[in-house]
């Protein structure tokens, strides 16, 4: 059968998305949406039905598709599987290589995710990060953070990596980070950005109160694009922050931000607080705390 020798011969795998979704699409006789797809995959890997419906619809369904193992109706938005088992030897054997697969993958993924790592090394990690993604800067307390090696484990040769010009042990404190599950899934297998070293925007006065220290801080000014992705990252910095414990000062933070972002696109802070009164209103604001779940039958 060519699904069997798909799965046995041809099958390469950088995720755990081609086995789930085939094995569902063998019990499902063949054909299931897209939706469908996306659900179980969150069984297997923690995530949001949106980012798995993007998932299905990039790597497996462009090598699934180009190997004949599946077609897409668009207009129906679902996977068909092209060559169902005939029988029940089949089925199970097809079904049961499909497990194997993903526990395979799933296996090499704890490997990955524990690096060889005692809990004080993994502790360690996460309290360096401060228990946030070094990426993003999402708490723990909003998504699950995970042990990343920087410089991939693919890349070890006899347990080492080759890190910022020397060579040192793949499982080593210089060679992990801590990323949230989104940020740990969109970084590649071939990708060794050591996102700790990534430096942050601060408030105008922090270079002055840094030198009155007797500190000599390092001050890039940014212009442009590089300002606005800076201040697009800060905001989200400090929404994070804000959600984690609730301090209002966060929010006063965003609003800092938001008037510098708003500056950028040449509104100054008294026409974005007109716009602000505008859409009040006309729309009120959200002091009543109306939650709409649509019209009433």
């Amino acid at each position: 059968m060519k699904i069997l020798s798909f799965l046995i011969n041809k099958m390469r795998m950088t995720g755990i998305y081609q086995p789930v979704i085939i094995k569902h699409l063998l019990l499902k006789g063949g054909t299931c949406s897209v939706n469908e797809l996306a659900n179980t995959l969150t069984k297997y890997d923690a995530g949001v039905i949106e980012y798995y419906e993007k998932i299905v619809m990039r790597y497996p369904k462009q090598t699934l598709t180009k190997h004949g193992v599946v077609e897409y109706d668009r207009k129906e938005k679902s996977f068909k599987l092209l060559d169902m088992p005939s029988t029940k030897a089949e089925l199970k054997e097809s079904l049961d290589i499909c497990d194997e697969k993903i526990n395979e993958w799933l296996h090499n993924r704890e490997m990955e995710n524990d690096p060889d790592a005692t809990p004080s090394l993994r502790y360690e990690v996460l309290r360096k990060a401060k228990g946030k993604c070094e990426l993003c800067g999402i708490p723990s307390s909003l998504a699950p953070l995970e042990v990343d090696h920087i410089v991939p484990r693919s890349t070890a040769k006899n347990g080492l990596v080759k890190k910022d010009g020397k060579m040192i042990p793949l499982n080593s404190e210089e060679n992990l980070q801590a990323l949230c599950f989104r940020c740990n899934r969109a970084k590649r297998d071939s990708d060794s950005t050591d996102f700790r070293t990534r430096k942050k925007l601060v408030r105008d006065n922090i270079p002055a109160m840094i030198e009155a220290e007797g500190r000599i801080p390092h001050v890039k000014e940014l212009t442009g694009k590089n300002l606005w992705s800076a201040l697009c990252d800060k905001l989200v910095e400090e929404h994070a922050e804000f959600l984690e414990d609730g301090d209002v000062s966060e929010l006063g933070d965003m609003i800092e931000v938001i008037t510098a972002l708003a500056e950028q696109k040449g509104v100054t802070q008294q026409e974005l607080l007109a716009i602000v009164e505008e859409k009040r209103m006309k729309n009120g604001g959200f002091e009543r705390g109306y939650f709409y779940a649509g019209d009433k039958q």
